[in-house]
């Protein structure tokens, strides 16, 4: 039996949080009672015995769709990386 891949990591949903308040993963301002999207995606480095996911959040000043949420990430992840490799070339 085959089947397609589900899902792809990051997934992100839009969110309304009315009593709790949630921290945006870019700009670092909490949020709450308005639009805002929520973010699972894996972690890099984890320890044993460790859920392999994680949450984050981002605001709808930051982002204001999913695509550009999804966007955003990549362009993180590529200045993580591109960090990383100038901090080995020293």
């Amino acid at each position: 039996m085959q089947r397609q891949k589900s899902s792809i990591y990051p997934k992100v949903k839009t969110i309304y949080p009315r009593w709790l308040w949630h921290e945006c993963r870019f700009c670092n301002k909490e949020f709450k009672r308005e639009n805002g999207f929520k973010i699972i995606d894996y972690k890099k480095s984890r320890a044993v015995n460790e859920d392999p996911l994680f949450t984050s959040y981002c605001c709808n000043k930051c982002a204001n769709s999913i695509e550009e949420v999804i966007e955003k990430i990549k362009k993180q992840d590529i200045r993580i990386i591109l960090k990383n490799y100038k901090r080995s070339c020293e």
